[in-house]
């Protein structure tokens, strides 16, 4: 009987990539997530070549080298899962649960060296069960805090949460699922053309999704009006035209909500501010919850509303926004009068790049993008990648202050725009301007 045509361990490798770049349509572009396909492919082709190799079976060799994929794309799902507060809300239940099993457990153990009837048996395991159980998931909230004074106890459900106990446990499945795969003497031809079927449904779909996003989704702002440019008067540039920083601390909050929120007085900061002859809005806001939103506003000078209306309210298309951010009146203006551009990249979109700068500054050297890095906050790598990109991310800020140091260096007069992914989560720094491991 002939084998099957394996080719679902590879649309799994892919299908992770290309759900989450469905799941940001508008916010991703696909060039993004060319490397991100290809490096899953790879990897997959050449673990399933050396199993094959080793086992000369092709269908067991797949399915070795999904249930690694399946567990590699969902590590940072099962990590985040764990820690969140519903995943505490179970174990308030699941650990009282556990307890009264174990407790039943043993104590069928004793029963059945000293009752020898199997109805006795049930009987008194059934009302041990009955009896006590409701009171337990009752009084589970004391239950649980009684267990967590145990230090030991502590100790443990901290390890629970640590990436450690996560890699322990998907090495144990790994290691299970394959000695059982290794050992079974069925073919796995059914289940290879099963799941063949269902993960060719599931790419297609993907696919199917991108394609009707792209090309109901063709309206792309292009800059500014012509009709409104040529109306306008533009001013001499002279010789003393002061340079001009556009500097947004990302999530920034003002004095009073800091202190209202968090407890800290910033005052002193701002009082220093005010002595340089700065003017501080102590009541101001961002016009948008949303900062690609408020930057293309800002930078164009107008409302977006009008988007809501020309894309339609459901609208998910944000290259609209990119374009404004990117080919905004403030720097076609400001250039056409002679100023020069200077970016300051961020690394998250839509600053992470303007193709009108004069002047760039790009610290990005593993060439991570924000795709990648939502990337890696799903993936087994988690464990060890995100901390590497999140000191690459507090190497970009400190350089992109040091770059702001050389604006005053050029000649011309100067519009700086510098875009910082902080003090905005994640937070890379200490009270003390140290990177936070």
């Amino acid at each position: 009987m002939k084998k099957p045509l394996v080719i679902y361990p590879f649309l799994l490798a892919a299908f992770p990539i290309l759900f989450l770049f469905t799941y940001n349509l508008g916010e991703v572009s696909f060039s993004e997530i060319v490397i991100p396909l290809l490096t899953s492919l790879v990897a997959t082709g050449l673990i399933f070549m050396v199993l094959k190799f080793t086992l000369k079976d092709s269908n067991k060799s797949s399915l070795i080298t999904s249930t690694l994929s399946v567990l590699f794309f969902s590590f940072g799902h099962a990590h985040g899962l764990i820690n969140t507060r519903q995943a505490f809300f179970l174990a308030e239940i699941i650990i009282p649960l556990i307890m009264v099993l174990l407790t039943t457990f043993f104590l069928y153990l004793f029963l059945k060296r000293i009752v020898k009837e199997k109805k006795k048996r049930v009987l008194i395991l059934f009302g041990f069960l009955v009896i006590p159980l409701p009171i337990i998931l009752f009084l589970r909230g004391s239950i649980f805090n009684f267990i967590l004074r145990s230090d030991l106890l502590v100790v443990f459900f901290k390890f629970l949460k640590t990436y450690e106990f996560l890699s322990l446990v998907g090495i144990a499945v790994l290691l299970f699922v394959s000695y059982k795969t290794i050992k079974s003497k069925n073919s796995f031809d059914n289940l290879t053309k099963c799941f063949n079927y269902v993960l060719v449904i599931l790419v297609l779909f993907s696919l199917l999704q991108a394609g009707i996003y792209y090309i109901s989704t063709g309206s792309i702002w292009t800059g500014i009006d012509e009709n409104i440019q040529e109306e306008k008067v533009l001013p001499i540039l002279v010789d003393n035209s002061p340079d001009i920083y556009y500097i947004i601390l990302d999530g920034y909050g003002r004095a009073d909500k800091l202190k209202e929120v968090y407890g800290y007085d910033n005052g002193g900061f701002v009082e220093m501010l005010t002595d340089k002859g700065f003017y501080v809005a102590t009541n101001g806001r961002s016009n948008y919850a949303s900062t690609p939103f408020s930057i293309a506003s800002s930078l164009n000078m107008k409302y977006v509303n009008f988007l809501s209306e020309e894309l339609g309210n459901d609208s998910r298309d944000g290259r609209v926004i990119h374009q404004m951010v990117e080919n905004n009146e403030v720097v076609n203006f400001l250039k056409a009068i002679g100023y020069r551009f200077v970016h300051i990249s961020s690394g998250l979109d839509p600053t992470t790049h303007n193709e009108n700068a004069d002047i760039e500054y790009n610290y990005n050297p593993f060439n991570f993008n924000e795709f990648d890095r939502v990337l890696i906050e799903t993936t087994w790598l988690k464990a060890v990648a995100l901390s590497l990109f999140y000191e690459q991310e507090s190497k970009r800020i400190l350089y992109n202050f040091e770059e702001i140091g050389k604006v005053p260096l050029v000649e011309e007069p100067t519009f700086l725009f510098a875009h910082f992914m902080s003090p905005h989560p994640p937070y890379l720094f200490d009270q003390h301007g140290n990177f936070v491991t």
